[in-house]
């Protein structure tokens, strides 16, 4: 059975489909409590963007790093609201890491047992040029990794035998 199942996000519509299918699993998969779903968000900010002509780093770099912080933090609390609102427990962390480490990192922290996310992104250049999230994360989990595809058909999850 899991007890924590970890759900990266990263405010897009792609990423919260893996919501629902957690929200069953959990469900499901707790026992006698529902499994805990740990909402995750990685924010990254590429200081190669914000170096000027001398090579040094701009003084509000870190007051840009804090806003994108606490607007990430109000995001997690917002879907954790919908999430206990339906008597899920839930687990929010926001972290400035780049996204496949941090999600890997974070459930091997955890003692994760699942790994829910949204499928690769649809622009191929972004995947070209920083690799795909997902495929990392597929490729160094230390759990399952449920891999949630856009699909218009709702689908039903199974109890686990």
């Amino acid at each position: 059975m899991y007890q924590k199942i970890v759900v990266p996000l990263d405010g897009s519509k792609r990423s919260e489909l893996s919501l629902s299918l957690a929200s069953q699993v959990a469900a499901k998969s707790g026992g006698a409590l529902p499994a805990e779903i740990h909402l995750l968000v990685a924010i990254t900010l590429d200081k190669l963007m914000f170096v000027d002509r001398d090579d040094t780093f701009p003084a509000d770099f870190e007051r840009l790093g804090s806003q994108q912080m606490e607007m990430a933090l109000a995001y997690l609390e917002e879907v954790a609201g919908r999430l206990r609102a339906a008597g899920q427990t839930v687990v929010t962390e926001a972290r400035q890491q780049a996204p496949a480490a941090c999600i890997v990192e974070y459930a091997q922290e955890q003692g994760a047992q699942l790994i829910i996310m949204g499928s690769i992104s649809d622009n191929s250049w972004s995947r070209w040029l920083s690799g795909s999230t997902t495929d990392s994360v597929l490729r160094h989990a230390p759990c399952p990794v449920l891999v949630v595809r856009p699909d218009p058909t709702p689908q039903s999850v199974v109890s686990p035998v």
